[in-house]
């Protein structure tokens, strides 16, 4: 596995974290 593509899957995580964090702060009232 390369570097280039690790970093990638990491960003990619990231991104799914900070949108599920956005939803749970937009769903609560």
């Amino acid at each position: 596995m390369s570097n280039f593509a690790l970093e990638g899957q990491m960003q990619a995580i990231q991104r799914v974290q900070l949108l599920d964090e956005m939803s749970k702060l937009t769903a609560s009232p």
